[in-house]
């Protein structure tokens, strides 16, 4: 870059980006039928695909906050995910290293430092893994979903990092060909719902 051929360190960014690469966007545009939904470095929500939106709930008219996972999560509120207590744990201390480094590279940014402040005020648990120091990492997991129309559907979870971005892509992928035929089912009138929805 032209700061390294002038021997100057490149400005830092102050605040984490929301901004999701073209590759990224096109990804979602060609995989409609796939349960993908994109995150950003605090793992908050920024685009999902229409059958991610069928499977978990519409988040369109979501405030912010509410797209956010571990404030969904540490407050009780992500009642359709059924986890294993191991899985549980698991997850819970990667999602709060994930916030730990997102803090560490952006210490600035008001909407981690906010969103920092209201999971202390409102976990127990989330402030006892943040002074714990903790990590986990991120793997292929199981996640079981009770989806109102569908029942119970187990798909199996991968968290893909995209080079250059602060985005996290989450895609959900049956395991087998009972969930294969759920997911294929709520393609059919979990779709027709949201086009409905939108067309009100």
């Amino acid at each position: 870059s032209l700061f390294w051929l002038a021997g100057l360190r490149a400005p830092e960014r102050v605040v984490s980006s929301a901004a999701l690469t073209d590759s990224v966007l096109r990804l979602l545009d060609r995989r409609p039928d796939e349960a993908i939904g994109v995150y950003d470095l605090a793992w908050t929500l920024r685009a999902w695909t229409p059958l991610f939106a069928a499977l978990l709930g519409d988040p369109s008219a979501l405030p912010e906050r509410d797209r956010n996972v571990l404030w969904l999560h540490f407050t009780g509120r992500s009642g359709t995910i059924e986890h294993t207590a191991t899985a549980s744990d698991r997850f819970e201390r990667a999602v709060v290293a994930d916030l730990q480094a997102a803090t560490a590279r952006f210490p600035t940014d008001k909407a981690i430092t906010s969103l920092i402040r209201d999971l202390h005020a409102a976990s127990d648990r989330f402030a006892q893994l943040w002074v714990s120091r903790k990590v986990g990492a991120h793997v292929s997991d199981t996640k079981t979903i009770h989806h109102a129309q569908i029942g119970q559907i187990t798909l199996d979870c991968d968290v893909f990092t995209v080079p250059n971005s602060d985005a996290r892509v989450v895609m959900f992928t049956p395991p087998d060909d009972d969930a294969a035929g759920r997911l294929a089912l709520l393609r059919t009138i979990g779709l027709q719902q949201l086009d409905t929805r939108s067309a009100q």
